[in-house]
């Protein structure tokens, strides 16, 4: 790779050449010896690059062929996709959209079959409520119905019912 810059500054780069041994050449930047440190060297490679790769790319130039670059390959991307849709169509094979649509409706129908689910569970508890409390009222009408059997077949009720009959009887004699 070759870049050049308005500061004059020109990088060329070849991973072949890199070398890392102390006092050598990498690339074409010379490694300074620092005393056999080489936690010492490596940082000062790694800062003779950076600075060396920010003048570089930090120039108009640079910037503008790489936003030319990224258009150029964005308007083939662009072109390839609808090729490959073109062909998808032709052959009846769904698309990346299609695709998409559908999992969108699919997840539409799960949030409204999750929503039924939660509805049918809420009603099945208030159902087993309700029918706790009918059962609860069946079994007081069964003993109200008990008792007011006790009381109808009661010898004490007959008694009096017939002494409340004679009295009428009475009643509706002297009128």
């Amino acid at each position: 790779l070759l870049f050049s810059c308005k500061n004059g500054l020109i990088i060329q780069t070849n991973p072949y050449i890199l070398k890392t041994n102390r006092g050598k050449y990498a690339g074409n930047i010379y490694m300074r010896d620092t005393h056999n440190d080489p936690l010492k060297s490596i940082k000062q490679f790694e800062e003779e690059w950076n600075k060396r790769l920010i003048s570089t790319f930090n120039c108009e130039d640079v910037v503008f062929e790489a936003g030319n670059w990224i258009d150029f390959h964005l308007d083939e991307v662009i072109e390839k996709r609808k090729v490959a849709e073109f062909w998808l169509d032709v052959l009846c094979i769904p698309t990346k959209k299609n695709i998409a649509v559908l999992a969108n409706k699919i997840i539409k129908h799960e949030q409204q079959v999750d929503f039924l689910e939660d509805q049918l569970f809420s009603l099945t508890l208030e159902s087993r409520k309700i029918t706790k409390i009918l059962a609860k009222t069946k079994n007081d009408f069964h003993h109200l119905k008990n008792i007011l059997d006790k009381e109808v077949n009661s010898k004490d009720l007959k008694i009096e019912l017939e002494l409340l009959k004679g009295e009428l009887e009475e009643l509706i004699a002297s009128f």
